[in-house]
């Protein structure tokens, strides 16, 4: 009688965190190898401990998986002792059978099992009761096979390696989930920016971080009974499309409005990317309140245009130069002291050559740096006369 390694397993994408469980039927028509990506049972090497006593079953057991074209070697193990030394030295596909002189095949699975060997178990035997029979499957017997229907061993094989296959891909990818699940709470738990996390079908909240209970007023509960539109500006000409304007599949980026539980608004900058979340499909917003950095560039884009007025509009000459020497900017008074035609007439040359003498220009340059004081300098016209200027 034989043993070999296998089980029931579920597959799912860990990734995306979808849930799309696979269960294996041991009685349904047994499945292909070749319908289990990562399954080759066909090419690479199966390593059975046959644990029987009898040299003619073994031959026949040997015979019908020779017959089957699986790629198999095998080992053969008469006692506990036997069986117990090879497992823990080398790792086997387990074969056992049911009847061994003083110990039977269910002996051999709680040593198995005692050695934390996760390994499927297929029992060959000559005759099995059907209470047996359910008694094995229940403690963990992957598979039986009659001595008179050896025939079925190959099958009984393989199908005990795709479930074990299939349920170590399972356990794989649901730690896989379990640590994308973790490192998705740290994140959302440690992360000092307001977060969230809606239903794309209802738009209601279905998590929300402390920080955005904090920066928008609202408590948790208010949070949980509320949907996306309630906390867009007033004045949104379509809330819902604030939602996921890049989509409901695809990362986003965008700016908007939102509404404070006090009644006042904050400009804000939103990203989002798609999720499942307690088995519904959201979408995660980190939202970035903006607002005082819009007021600040909108103050200094205010005071760049008053700056802007002042010197176009002042009857004296003023202008900007860079550390290399190169005209920035000039205003039209400096322009026509100079009998330039305009700005970018006066940028052709270098600004150092508008002096007659460089000794002033690095008298200016000085008392620039000093803090700023009257400086005479000659400057040369476009025409070639010189002017001097205060």
């Amino acid at each position: 009688m034989n043993m070999v390694p296998g089980g029931i397993r579920s597959m799912h994408d860990a990734q995306r965190h979808a849930q799309n469980f696979v269960s294996v039927n041991r009685w349904q028509t047994l499945t292909p190898a070749t319908a289990f990506p990562g399954l080759s049972l066909d090419t690479r090497e199966i390593r059975i401990l046959h644990i029987e006593h009898d040299s003619n079953d073994l031959e026949l057991c040997d015979r019908e998986l020779k017959k089957s074209g699986l790629n198999f070697r095998m080992e053969v193990a008469c006692t506990a002792e036997e069986v117990k030394r090879r497992l823990r030295s080398e790792t086997f596909d387990l074969l056992s059978d049911y009847r061994l002189p003083n110990w039977t095949g269910l002996d051999a699975l709680v040593l198995v099992r005692a050695l934390r060997v996760e390994a499927p178990i297929i029992l060959v035997t000559g005759t099995l009761g059907e209470e047996l029979a359910v008694e094995c499957l229940r403690r963990g017997v992957s598979d039986y096979v009659l001595k008179h229907q050896l025939a079925r061993l190959p099958a009984a094989v393989r199908h005990a390696l795709e479930e074990k296959e299939l349920r170590n891909q399972s356990t794989a990818a649901e730690q896989a989930l379990r640590d994308s699940e973790e490192s998705f709470r740290l994140m959302f738990a440690a992360n000092p920016i307001p977060m969230w996390v809606f239903d794309l079908e209802t738009l209601r909240f279905l998590e929300v971080k402390d920080a955005a209970v904090v920066h928008y007023g609202y408590s948790r509960a208010e949070f949980l009974a509320m949907r996306i539109p309630e906390i867009q500006s007033a004045v949104a000409a379509a809330p819902s499309s604030e939602c996921c304007p890049g989509g409901r599949s695809d990362h986003a980026q965008w700016a908007g409005r939102h509404r404070l539980h006090d009644g006042s608004e904050i400009d804000g900058e939103m990203a989002s990317n798609p999720l499942v979340f307690a088995g519904c499909r959201g979408m995660l917003v980190i939202a970035q309140d903006v607002t005082e950095r819009k007021r600040s560039l909108e103050a200094l884009r205010e005071s760049e245009e008053r700056y802007r007025g002042l010197m176009q509009n002042a009857p004296f000459g003023v202008y900007q130069v860079d550390e290399a020497g190169y005209l920035i900017d000039a205003n039209p008074a400096l322009i026509a002291m100079l009998s330039y035609d305009s700005v970018e007439d006066l940028k052709q040359i270098h600004w150092p050559d508008v002096f007659r003498n460089s000794q002033d220009r690095l008298n200016l340059v000085q008392q620039a740096r000093a803090g700023g004081a009257d400086v005479e300098v000659e400057w040369k016209k476009k025409t070639a006369a010189s002017s001097a200027f205060a």
